[in-house]
């Protein structure tokens, strides 16, 4: 049993019987899954860049990322 910040004191059992009341269920994450495969026959393109992030006048560098997003239709990237 531990005791949380407002006093009272809590243990598994409890907490089971609670949200067995409330109908909540845990859902364990799953590991994470590799989206994407290189192929490392392909060809790696040049670092022209070569860590100089301090260009001399504007539109010299540009720079983009991707961001995964999971939704209800399956994962969706975000560039």
């Amino acid at each position: 049993m531990s005791v949380s910040k407002s006093g009272y004191q809590v243990g598994r059992y409890l907490v089971r019987k609670i949200m067995r009341r409330l109908r909540l269920k845990v859902t364990q994450r799953q590991a994470y899954k590799e989206t994407t495969k290189r192929k490392h026959s392909n060809a790696v393109v040049d670092n022209l860049l070569n860590m100089n992030f301090s260009p001399t006048s504007a539109n010299q560098v540009w720079a983009s990322d991707v961001t995964y997003l999971k939704t209800g239709e399956g994962w969706m990237y975000l560039a």
